[in-house]
């Protein structure tokens, strides 16, 4: 038996099945006479091999490959194709798209894992190319009786750009792995400007027209007539998206300005030999007033907020107006 007993730091234990005098320290297994079990405290932890078990190691989990490759059925790509090609069809028509757009995107995605991206991207770009052939046709009808075709254009362009962002959405996976990683492949982005480009801006009689009819605007807002800007704002920024600007605009546009300016100069040069204005100033000084005043017009033509014309024709449109409006008439206006 355990008896617990006064003095030291804790308490302390006597066995009294042994020598009476003999203490033992708390904690301590008490060993017992003769062949009995020994006392053990229960407050120490005990491990599985003080019973006589072994712990068994913990199994580990193998994944083995497929012994027999698993294979695409013989009518998936052309089914799957099928679903996206009818979706894409739909964006075109502007009509509601029967599959949503997370199982087409999955369907594009598996294609690419499957290694049919490069005939995807055919299959893409020939379906593409047969709607805006399509559309051109539609906008040279619309505008057969129209002499003006830049509304009909802008909307085409406009529905264009939404429709390539759409499509551009369910082929994302395309774009951002087989595209991004072949070289020479355009992006979905640039193939549809690309595509526009050459079907539509490329024809003479679009590019004619359109370059036309933004010129006869220019030329009716200098005479003080109101356009509407944003109108010239999205097919100018058209221009510059199809990377046609300069050649296709920015030149002709420089040779209509030159006209402009030279006919209005030689006009009011020949009329200032006429009476002094009501507050004393002279011809020349009412001239070079208005030279100002169109200096501020054509750079105000040229700014992001209020104009419609690429930043880069400021410089040229100055030097023409400096030049039609007062280098070549500086004898006769230093004369006066």
């Amino acid at each position: 038996m355990l008896f617990s007993g006064p003095g030291g730091d804790g308490p302390a234990y006597y066995d009294l099945t042994s020598s009476p005098t003999r203490p033992t320290s708390a904690g301590t297994a008490l060993q017992g006479k003769g062949k009995g079990p020994a006392a053990v405290d229960s407050r120490r932890p005990v491990s599985a091999a003080a019973f006589g078990r072994t712990q068994t190691p913990p199994k580990k989990l193998v994944i083995q490959a497929f012994k027999v490759k698993p294979k695409l059925p013989d009518n998936y790509e052309a089914l799957t194709w099928e679903k996206l090609r009818k979706a894409v069809l739909a964006i075109h028509e502007s009509r509601p798209v029967s599959d949503s757009k997370e199982e087409l995107y999955k369907a594009c995605e598996n294609l690419c894992h499957h290694k049919k991206a490069d005939s995807l991207y055919v299959k893409l770009g020939d379906v593409n190319e047969r709607h805006i052939k399509r559309e051109l046709d539609r906008l040279k009808q619309a505008t057969s009786t129209d002499p003006s075709i830049l509304k009909a254009l802008n909307d085409c362009w406009l529905n264009h750009c939404r429709q390539t962002i759409m499509i551009r959405n369910i082929f994302l996976f395309l774009d951002r792995t087989y595209v991004l990683q072949t070289v020479g492949l355009k992006s979905l982005w640039d193939m549809g400007l690309d595509l526009f480009r050459k079907n539509i801006m490329d024809d003479a009689e679009v590019r004619k027209r359109t370059v036309e009819g933004i010129l006869l605007e220019i030329e009716k807002e200098r005479n003080g007539d109101q356009i509407s800007r944003e109108l010239l704002r999205t097919l100018l920024r058209m221009f510059i998206d199809l990377s046609i600007y300069y050649t296709g605009f920015d030149i002709p546009f420089r040779e209509r300005t030159e006209a402009f300016y030279r006919t209005e100069s030689d006009r009011m040069i020949a009329e200032l030999d006429g009476p002094s204005d009501i507050h004393g100033g002279n011809a020349v000084a009412r001239y070079l007033l208005h030279v100002e005043e169109r200096l501020r017009q054509e750079s105000e033509r040229c700014t992001s907020t209020l104009g419609y014309l690429d930043a880069s024709s400021k410089r040229a449109l100055v030097t023409i107006l400096e030049l039609e409006m007062v280098k070549k008439h500086a004898i006769i206006l230093l004369d006066r």
